[in-house]
């Protein structure tokens, strides 16, 4: 791990330090949201192939956050597992961007018990399809994404997080 890469995990480990027990996903969402608007820290991330810039840009307001699967005991775990990561030499900062990358999905997407008609895995995220604004679920097993009447995607449609109806 580089020192700048060490430095910036420092810096998210300093900004959690206020969380405990009873922090909430929004509370968690505007810690990293916050650290990740400094561009060295998105840039780093960007080498590695994960463009994080568009949940900056997201008003986490509008999205279902408070049914993010993150309980508070992961919360602190997460706070606990960033301390540790900092504390390993051998640790590759690619893990910690696949890391950082799967907690801000956990927040954003709504998760939802819904069996996937192709794998009859239990687990879908809630997407919706760019354009057209219908509900999509992608399983989290297999990848395939379905409508909500279970007829497959076919086309190369975008899929996008919903945001709240107002």
């Amino acid at each position: 791990m580089s020192h700048l890469e060490k430095k910036y995990i420092l810096e998210l480990d300093s900004a959690l330090s206020d969380l405990d027990d009873s922090s909430t996903s929004f509370e968690l969402l505007e810690i990293i949201i916050s650290w990740l608007s400094n561009d060295f820290v998105i840039n780093e991330f960007k080498k590695l192939g994960y463009d994080f810039s568009k949940y900056v840009h997201m008003e986490p307001e509008k999205y279902p956050i408070e049914k993010s699967i993150l309980s508070k005991e992961e919360i602190v775990y997460f706070k606990n597992n960033i301390r540790r990561k900092k504390l390993n030499k051998k640790f590759k900062f690619q893990y910690f961007a696949q890391y950082i990358r799967d907690t801000l999905e956990h927040l954003f997407i709504e998760h939802i018990e819904r069996a996937c008609p192709n794998c009859e895995w239990g687990e879908m995220q809630k997407l919706e399809e760019k354009g057209t604004h219908k509900d999509v679920y992608l399983c989290t097993q297999c990848g395939n994404a379905f409508y909500a009447d279970n007829s497959q995607i076919i086309s190369n449609s975008s899929l996008v997080i919903p945001i709240k109806p107002s």
